[in-house]
């Protein structure tokens, strides 16, 4: 066990097939062989090594549980599901082979489904800190990151040490807007392991949120000393040079990232130096990668900022009139439309375009006002009705689903919300 955990992977391996050889049922000795194959990445060596234990001790829970560990880590689910529906089988109250399950499930897809086995195993009274933070896991994949971040709280206040529930906290927090959280808690995760990139970025993220760009920059750069291509740093480090208008530098960083936000990066700051060519090519190349409607819009809004820079005030209109067919609701694109209408004294559709503009502004004061009150009270039914009324009251209804749908999860009974959804789905219709 020494060996292994400080690394000296071939003298581990000599060891415990010195100690197989002399019992060759020895469950412990086959476990730790196949870790030892398994972190020198000799996966199918670890699964035979396991499989022909197995064979030996048909029902060994501790040789279940490591298999299906291993080829869920492997990427081969639903072959995990079947060693840990056996594991259950043979142990039914394991909270290893219950976790396993739940898991072995969520990989497939079926993430109802691994609630489900997570419901199975509450019901059986098996208890794990293992159990709450996978459910945390499958919540926030299922976009319901509150309720998630309401477990992990639970699992912390009674077992601190709980692995993966601060970090995915951490994460989940950052999500939620909930800064001083994530600061605090992916603090702690990084003193424990240092080498957590995604909790790193997560944390250089909090710090670019606050404009605290330096603390932003030491985190990024931190993660590039261990994986020069991490695309989320240097996409980051990008927008902070942006932001303290070094646009050399940004587009150094940009150039480094395959992302449509990279290209968009990377098109703003070379239109800032004025080498609008490149600019456009960049866009080009953001529109290529885009297809959700909003992330076009904010393209083509770029691309009618650069053409009206350049004096090309009736190519600028089409794009801006692109981005609004793909978002009506972008601020941005609808004060530009309006400005430059009314620079060419069409001034019945440039008010139309400011008007549009101003109630843009007022809706999205307003909404987040209301998103702060749901983060403060995100467990209250009562909490989610100012938000989805407000979506009504500016005719946007469809918007407001996924906050009225968690509202009557809370209040399935509510006339009030039962109401509200009777209405969008009026407005549906006459959509």
């Amino acid at each position: 066990m020494k060996l292994l955990q400080e690394g000296r992977l071939e003298e581990a391996e000599r060891a415990f097939l010195e100690a197989l050889s002399e019992s060759p049922a020895h469950a412990p000795s086959s476990v730790q062989l196949a870790r030892v194959y398994s972190r020198s990445g000799r996966i199918e060596e670890a699964r035979t090594t396991l499989e022909n234990a197995l064979e030996k001790r048909p029902g060994g829970i501790v040789l279940l549980n490591e298999l299906g560990s291993l080829l869920i880590e492997a990427g081969k689910p639903a072959e995990a599901r079947t060693i840990f529906e056996r594991a259950a089988s043979v142990d039914p109250k394991s909270p290893r082979a219950r976790a396993g399950l739940a898991e072995s499930i969520g990989e497939t897809g079926d993430l109802e489904g691994a609630l489900a086995a997570l419901d199975e195993a509450k019901a059986l009274d098996v208890r794990h800190p293992a159990l709450d933070v996978y459910r945390a896991t499958v919540e926030a994949q299922l976009g319901r990151p509150a309720e998630a971040v309401e477990i992990l709280e639970k699992v912390i206040a009674s077992s601190p040490d709980a692995p993966g529930a601060q970090r995915l906290l951490g994460l989940l927090a950052y999500s939620l807007n909930r800064d001083s959280v994530a600061l605090e808690v992916l603090t702690k995760v990084l003193a424990r392991d240092p080498a957590d990139s995604e909790a790193r970025v997560t944390l250089g993220k909090v710090f670019f949120r606050r404009a605290d760009y330096e603390n932003a920059r030491l985190a990024f750069e931190r993660v590039l000393e261990d994986d020069e291509t991490n695309g989320p740093a240097r996409l980051y480090l990008g927008e902070i040079a942006r932001s303290e208008l070094r646009f050399e530098d940004a587009v150094q960083h940009y150039a480094k990232v395959s992302s449509a936000d990279a290209r968009r990066g990377e098109a703003e700051a070379l239109g800032k130096l004025g080498r609008y060519d490149e600019a456009g090519k960049a866009i080009q190349a953001a529109l290529a990668l885009e297809t959700e409607p909003r992330a076009r819009a904010r393209t083509l809004y770029l691309l009618g900022v650069l053409r009206s820079e350049r004096g090309e005030t009736e190519s600028a209109l089409e794009a801006l009139a692109a981005a609004k067919e793909n978002d009506p609701h972008h601020t941005e694109t609808r004060y530009l439309l309006g400005t430059t209408l009314a620079r060419l004294d069409r001034s019945g559709e440039a008010r139309e375009e400011l008007d549009a503009f101003r109630s843009l502004k007022l809706f999205e004061e307003r909404k987040g006002k209301l998103e702060i009150a749901i983060l403060e009270r995100p467990s209250e039914a009562d909490s989610y009705r100012p938000l989805i009324e407000l979506y009504l009251e500016f005719g946007r209804g469809a918007e407001a689903l996924p906050y009225l749908e968690k509202a009557l999860s809370l209040a399935p009974e509510d006339a009030g919300l039962l109401e509200l959804s009777a209405r969008i789905r009026e407005g549906s219709l006459r959509c």
